[in-house]
């Protein structure tokens, strides 16, 4: 599975899926950077994996230092109780806000607006 991305709107969604290795982790890293550095307002990133590891968890938190400064606003969705479990311990939520959907992530946007 890995790591896709696709853009919706003003968006650039980020989906990491299914056995995370640390391929998938620097592929994951490498497209999350891209996505700081792009045009879009709103980086979404999905979890649809079972769990993350903390290579995972340190580039959500670098993105973050990133973009904290600039108008550009990230949004996690998370399918997995684990997932969500590690970026609340890892004190990444409520930091970066957490959906149980893209569209809610995207909606949540639109009223910040």
């Amino acid at each position: 599975m890995g790591v896709h991305t696709a853009t919706q709107g003003n968006a650039w969604i980020v989906v990491l899926s299914g056995d995370i290795s640390m391929h998938e982790s620097l592929e994951f890293a490498r497209e999350l950077k891209a996505a700081c550095g792009g045009p879009h307002e709103v980086i979404i990133i999905v979890f649809r994996c079972s769990m993350i590891n903390s290579h995972c968890l340190g580039t959500v938190l670098a993105a973050y230092n990133t973009v904290k400064s600039t108008s550009k606003k990230i949004r996690i969705v998370s399918e997995s109780k684990m997932v969500t479990k590690s970026l609340t311990n890892f004190r990444i939520v409520p930091l970066v806000p957490l959906y149980d959907s893209v569209q809610d992530a995207l909606e949540a946007v639109e009223s910040d607006e």
